[in-house]
């Protein structure tokens, strides 16, 4: 029987890449600009998106550490690298290839925090056991997020109702331009569906 093929690691700063490149097209499609992800949004997503994948999956999706500051949790290579930007919005980076199991993740993340604004997130993570129990400038143990996650998301976000979704993201609708999504997205409007919609991001993020 062939093994498994593991799935790759990832740097933070492709992940970062991921959610910064998401939330300009989301921007472009809203022709709203607050969708940018700002680089304290960009902490907060990563952070909801190693415990997903520690929870789900039981297996870390990024290396770094994720440590525990005054406002809530941090990966600090990639605050250093984009805490320049201020509160601003990051307009593009250069895209990343991700493979779809992890696409399919970090949708899942971006659908249920990428509406809210830093701070609200930020507030949001103060409330996690995981967070609070670890003393401030030390590594949040990735067995607490683990085990905080499993309990948190099974019983306040139901992540355990919506699996099966989880698992089936990676093989719903693939999108190929911009153009494309927001009659998509138009046409789910107008005629909703419970599937989710996962873009072909080796193709969607060019957006310069």
């Amino acid at each position: 029987m062939e093994k498994k093929k593991e799935r790759k690691a990832y740097k933070a700063e492709e992940i970062a890449q991921w959610f910064i490149n998401r939330g300009k097209l989301a921007a472009e499609l809203t022709q709203d600009n607050t969708a940018l992800v700002s680089h304290l949004k960009i902490q907060k997503l990563l952070y909801y998106a190693q415990a997903c994948s520690l929870a789900l999956n039981n297996r870390k999706l990024f290396e770094e550490k994720i440590v525990a500051w005054r406002y809530g949790p941090v990966v600090e290579n990639i605050f250093q690298k984009y805490k320049v930007c201020g509160k601003n919005g990051i307009e593009y980076v250069e895209p990343v290839i991700i493979d779809e199991d992890t696409a399919a993740l970090l949708e899942f993340i971006y659908i249920h925090f990428g509406s809210m604004n830093a701070y609200e997130l930020a507030n949001y993570t103060h409330q996690d056991d995981c967070f609070k129990t670890t003393p401030q400038q030390r590594t949040i143990p990735e067995s607490k997020i683990k085990a905080d996650f499993e309990k948190k998301w099974l019983k306040d976000v139901n992540i355990g109702e919506k699996e099966q979704e989880y698992k089936e993201m990676a093989e719903t609708v693939y999108i190929s331009s911009l153009g494309e999504l927001a009659e998509y997205l138009k046409n789910e409007k107008n005629n909703p569906k419970e599937e989710t919609v996962e873009l072909d991001w080796k193709k969607v993020l060019n957006l310069n």
